[in-house]
């Protein structure tokens, strides 16, 4: 019984093993520029609550990152993205479903700052 212990355990020690998780989405990263400032959206394809934006503000190029309020966007395809340390400022995504057969290039949205509201296009990032 002990060899066989101590052989299991070599074994496992010997063999590597390799666990691969499937992704269940696809992200997709797409671009756009508001105000002199760099918006990026990454569009997660196939599971909308991994989606988020990302925009750099100021000197230092802080990054503050806006992510979806909800899991699922709305009957009309809005989907709203917030950040939680200053929920005044934010995005509205339109034309979004959870799972797209073929990828828009333009992904249209409204930023909401400062009471308001820029058009903003999220161009599709080719790589």
């Amino acid at each position: 019984m002990k060899l066989l212990f101590q052989l299991s355990i070599t074994l496992l020690l010997i063999i590597p093993v390799s666990v691969k998780a499937q992704k269940a989405y696809n992200a997709v990263a797409y671009i756009a520029n508001v105000k002199g400032k760099s918006v990026k959206l990454i569009l997660a394809d196939g599971y909308l609550a991994a989606s988020k934006i990302t925009i750099s503000k100021g000197k230092m190029q802080k990054t503050i990152v806006f992510l979806p309020e909800s899991g699922v966007p709305d009957e009309g395809g809005k989907l709203k993205f917030i950040q939680a340390s200053l929920p005044s400022e934010y995005f509205i995504a339109d034309g979004l479903k959870e799972s797209f057969e073929n990828l828009p290039v333009i992904i249209k949205a409204s930023y909401h700052t400062q009471g308001r509201v820029i058009s903003v296009q999220f161009k599709k990032r080719e790589h």
